[in-house]
């Protein structure tokens, strides 16, 4: 009897820890998409719009589905995006002229002047916590997030993001 009593004080003390870790996530998440809404609030943008325009300014004219693969976005979400901007000029969306199913999306001049102007992945990230890791602990980090991203997915808890390819959207 005594020993079931331990189990489930064990089991407290791990959700407390499992309830911290959560906690933490949120509150640098927060810190985190702070620092791209100021960058993104000085041009009028969101963070996704700003992500849009760094990501086209890398490479332009791609399917709208190329999106979800290298920016933590939901193909639902994409659209109403690549929608308010094409409303502010900075894009603007036209079929494949090899399948016409394919919605490409473009930066106009106007777009490439401001993605022109935005501060590079680099200087947004110099604060970060994240640039103050070894490399050896930021590869631990994205292992744990990637778990926790798989696990949230497979119950529904979050999006259905994929794995994002940082590399690409750089």
């Amino acid at each position: 009897m005594e020993e079931n009593h331990q189990h489930s004080v064990s089991d407290i003390r791990i959700l407390e820890k499992a309830l911290e870790a959560d906690i933490r996530i949120m509150v640098l998440s927060h810190r985190i998409y702070s620092r791209w809404r100021k960058a993104a609030v000085e041009y009028d943008l969101t963070p996704p719009q700003t992500n849009i325009l760094k990501a086209l300014q890398k490479k332009d004219n791609v399917p709208m589905s190329h999106f979800p693969r290298v920016l933590p976005c939901t193909k639902s979400n994409i659209t109403g995006v690549i929608s308010s901007m094409e409303k502010k000029g900075l894009v603007v969306r036209c079929h494949d002229t090899e399948d016409r199913r394919v919605v490409r999306v473009k930066l106009t001049e106007k777009g490439s002047a401001i993605a022109a102007e935005l501060p590079p992945y680099h200087q947004l990230y110099a604060g970060s916590p994240t640039s103050q890791l070894s490399s050896n602990e930021i590869e631990q980090l994205c292992n744990l997030l990637e778990k926790l991203q798989t696990l949230s997915a497979e119950k529904h808890i979050v999006g259905q993001f994929s794995k994002i390819d940082i590399k690409n959207s750089q």
